[in-house]
């Protein structure tokens, strides 16, 4: 009879865990396996679900990375105690230091040896920025337009930014002193090996400015034989995500810089954009257009004249070239708006150039986001994960339509259907949505922590996030987006749902949560035109059965079978849709 192995001990798993995370190389799949099955063949009773969990990294029991390194805080606090029990407060100002070191610093390598050696009070002087780990990126709020961005600063007399948003992959790159490149995504994946190109562009652009540094840029697919034309977003996730040299490249793409974090080692996130903005012209001196450029930008003075920038203020050197009818801030802006969606960009970000500094992780109204899409419907767009689907009648009997949509909930630990959406997609998208969910994660019924009142013929494992736009938000008795938030009973769900891109950046714990659901709700209006007035009439009415407002957002290459393009689902009971039928 075979002996039994060992049981598993704390130090084992971690040991092994470990292991599975350095393992690279050939044969590094089949070895992650073995270890993998190491730990499952030792594992004793509930062991086994908790192997499982951590593999996955979801242990499903209520805590997220924020409370474990809150926690973290407080046990250092009360290791290093030493007179007594510290109080209440001194846990909290224990807790909030981690915290903030873990956002300079994401690196529990560099963290908890702190913690351990001298505690939450040093982590400021040893937990800082540093080239070559990854910082969660600074983000925006959304406007839904230009007279609601503005008002939202709440400025007099300020100064503000505009600068282009491009339809691109936000891109962290770090150089060290040793000018090794890093690039990281928004959630903080290496993607190095994937833009050799990229790596080259920025040592070639910082030779005689700073050693290292990091900056914060937008990965732009471009044509440079035909004008450096931007490309849509679509153009660049075609491009490998793997290892690739420089000659199997099929994709180019430029790099436009907006934001530097650190420079020749010194951390400058503390100060204002516009001090940094001229470091970061300092560190990279050899621009090139169509490779490596300053996000195109203007400056504007909020007061009654709008006072554009021009080439003596040195943080501003990229100016756009516009003409508007009148000199006020909106005017101005506006017409920059309407120049960036020509030049193929998705909008402006507007920033505040004198107030405050970069701040990792948090989401700022002194950065506000100005899109079509805002200006048309909803002011921003939900990142949500496919649980689910349906088979196709007719033409795409062959296929999986709709499919169905859920947003994540952290605290209670489970995926809240929000629509369905069978709008927005090609049928090459099609073709390989069915492939890649309906038989490679295809499981044999809703997990026991999907929420919906719906009854899908197909369900899935959470894989993917996915971008959906629609018209508005609506209470629905059969999706569970927020359910308890805005209804005791009801949830949340969108109307006039449409696809927009596979969202590669993001997990599924990273999709929409119910508070981004429920603030949206709340902040949504009529539809505004892109000052922020109603423009319900230019638009033409969402609500309507009339199909010219319908064709007016359908994109080129979407479904065009003579379906709807979009679908209403809010108003309807779980009992008047058949299981698992199209409706």
């Amino acid at each position: 009879m075979l002996a039994r192995p060992a049981p598993l001990t704390i130090r084992g798993v971690y040991s092994t865990l470990r292991k599975i995370a350095l393992e690279k190389g050939s044969g590094s799949g089949a070895r992650r396996q073995g270890l993998v099955l190491s730990l499952l063949r030792s594992a004793r009773e509930e062991e086994t679900r908790f192997i499982v969990r951590m593999l996955v990294q979801n242990l499903r029991v209520g805590a997220n990375w924020r409370s474990v390194i809150g926690a973290l805080g407080r046990a250092a606090a009360l290791h290093h105690a030493k007179d007594g029990l510290p109080t209440k407060k001194q846990l909290e100002i224990a807790e909030a230091a981690t915290v903030e070191a873990f956002h300079l610093c994401p690196s529990l390598d560099v963290l908890v040896p702190v913690l351990l050696e001298t505690g939450p009070s040093e982590l400021g002087s040893v937990c800082t920025l540093r080239p070559g780990v990854p910082v969660k990126p600074m983000l925006a709020k959304a406007a839904e337009g230009i007279t609601d961005a503005l008002s939202a600063m709440g400025t007099t007399g300020g100064a503000v930014l505009g600068e282009y948003k491009y339809d691109g992959q936000r891109a962290q790159i770090h150089v060290t002193n040793e000018r090794k490149v890093s690039i990281f995504s928004r959630n903080g994946e290496n993607r190095t090996d994937s833009f050799p190109d990229v790596a080259e562009v920025i040592l070639e652009a910082s030779v005689g400015g700073a050693t290292s540094f990091i900056v914060d840029a937008e990965l732009v697919a471009i044509d440079r034989a035909n004008g450096n034309r931007l490309k849509a977003f679509q153009e660049l996730s075609t491009r490998a995500r793997g290892a690739v040299t420089s000659a199997e490249i099929t994709v180019e793409v430029a790099i436009f810089v907006f934001d530097i974090l650190i420079a020749d080692g010194q951390p400058v996130i503390e100060k204002t954009l516009r001090e940094r903005r001229k470091i970061l012209q300092q560190a990279l001196p050899l621009l090139a257009p169509g490779r490596i450029e300053l996000a195109r930008c203007l400056e504007v003075n909020t007061q009654a004249k709008a006072n554009i920038s021009v080439g003596q203020i040195p943080a501003i050197d990229n100016r756009a070239s516009v003409q508007p009818k009148d000199e006020t801030a909106e005017a101005v802006l506006q017409e920059f708006l309407l120049t960036s969606f020509a030049d193929g960009a998705e909008g402006l970000m507007l920033k505040q150039l004198d107030a405050g500094g970069y701040q990792p992780s948090k989401r700022s109204e002194s950065w506000l986001k100005v899109k079509r899409d805002y200006c048309e419907g909803l002011r921003d767009s939900l990142d949500l994960v496919p649980i689910g689907g349906w088979h196709g009648n007719g033409r795409k009997a062959k296929w999986l339509s709709p499919f169905l949509l859920a947003a994540w909930d952290p605290v209670n630990e489970e995926f809240q259907s929000v629509c369905r959406v069978m709008s927005g997609f090609t049928d090459q998208f099609y073709a390989e949505a069915t492939e890649r969910l309906g038989r490679r994660h295809r499981i044999d019924g809703p997990k026991p922590y999907y929420v919906t009142g719906e009854c899908c013929s197909v369900w899935f494992e959470p894989a993917e996030v996915w971008e959906i736009r629609g018209a508005d938000l609506t209470i629905s008795p059969v999706h569970k987006a927020a359910r308890g938030h805005l209804h005791p009973e009801k949830g949340v769900s969108m109307r006039f749902p449409r696809f927009i891109r596979v969202r590669d950046d993001k997990r599924p714990q990273d999709a929409s949560t119910p508070e981004v659901i429920v603030d949206l709700f709340n902040r949504q209006t009529r539809k505004v035109d892109t000052r922020g007035a109603p423009a319900a009439q230019a638009l033409g009415n969402l609500n309507s059965s009339s199909g010219a407002a319908q064709e007016d957002l359908v994109e080129d290459g979407a479904e065009d079978d003579g379906e709807s393009a979009f679908e209403d689902d809010s108003d309807s009971e779980p009992g008047d849709e058949a299981c698992g039928q199209e409706t």
